[in-house]
């Protein structure tokens, strides 16, 4: 997964939830600028990058697209 892939990842998540992006980013990060500063262009080690994805792979698997659509 690409940085940018990743982002666009949280936005679409974000946006479906209706989760502010600083939200999501505390979230995931524990920082409510992280996703902005990265979008930015700054950068944080692999290993909390792989840990924010897996923070949002697991709140994607908990609220699936099919459990928005049928509410």
């Amino acid at each position: 997964m690409t940085l940018s892939s990743f982002l666009t990842r949280c936005d679409q998540y974000s946006a479906r939830v209706g989760m502010s992006r600083a939200r999501l980013s505390t979230i995931l990060f524990g920082s409510g600028v992280t996703l902005d500063r990265l979008n930015g262009g700054h950068s944080v080690t692999l290993r909390v990058l792989e840990r924010a994805i897996g923070r949002l792979d697991a709140r994607i698997a908990e609220r699936p697209e099919s459990e928005d659509q049928a509410a």
